[in-house]
């Protein structure tokens, strides 16, 4: 019994962690394309 519930604490650890670092991957990726947009604007903006 106590084997099952450590692999279930093991298992649920490793989803939390993959979704944490998932929403960072997603949010660095949102920041450049955020970054991105406005100098692209600020580019067109100057032509």
């Amino acid at each position: 019994m106590k084997q099952h519930l450590l692999a279930t604490a093991i298992l649920i650890a490793a989803l939390v962690l993959y979704s944490i670092s998932m929403i960072r991957a997603g949010a660095s990726l949102f920041a450049i394309g955020a970054a991105g947009e406005i100098w692209l604007q600020s580019k067109s903006g100057r032509c």
